[in-house]
Order: C-alpha cells, then structure tokens, then sequence
C-alpha cells in the first residue's frame, strides 16, 4: 500500500478522526501530524513485498503461502482478539 511503500502521509481529518476515538490513552502517543507524517516517510519501504515485510494486517497470506508450499494447502484459521482457533 501507498503507507508502506511510499510513506503517504496522513490527513489531518484522518488524524483527528482516529485522535477524536476512545483509546485508551493518547493515540497518536503525543504527536503532532508533522511527526506522524514524518515518521511514516522515515520507516517506507519501497518495493516491499508481503514475503519481505509480513508484519502487517496482511501477514495471513505470508503464512498461508508457507502453509501451501509446506504442506500443500491452506490451514483454516479464525484469529480474534481473543486468540484464535484452528479447525
């Protein structure tokens, strides 16, 4: 995606947006939309691939790909924030 490849920044209606949510705590942990926005241009990744970098929402295909490659098909998975389950 354009976050990761390229370090797209952020809106400041998406920052309030998701700052204007009930976390917890502070969700922007402080900063400013320069910092986030800067932040997220330092830590791109051009080229990236979901084989190069799996620590994304998108890690499931990762796996699932060794899972198929290993051991030749898919391994149904339902993962929740309470755990998961396999079946």
């Amino acid at each position: 995606d354009i976050g990761n490849q390229e370090g797209a920044a952020f809106t400041e209606r998406f920052y309030r947006a998701v700052a204007a949510e009930p976390w917890q705590a502070d969700a922007w942990r402080g900063r400013t939309l320069a910092e986030v926005n800067r932040i997220r241009y330092d830590r791109r990744n051009p080229g990236a691939t979901i084989a190069d970098d799996h620590a994304c929402w998108l890690a499931y295909e990762h796996f699932d790909a060794l899972n198929r490659k290993h051991l030749g098909r898919s391994l149904p998975i339902l993962a929740t924030e309470c755990g998961y389950i396999v079946g």
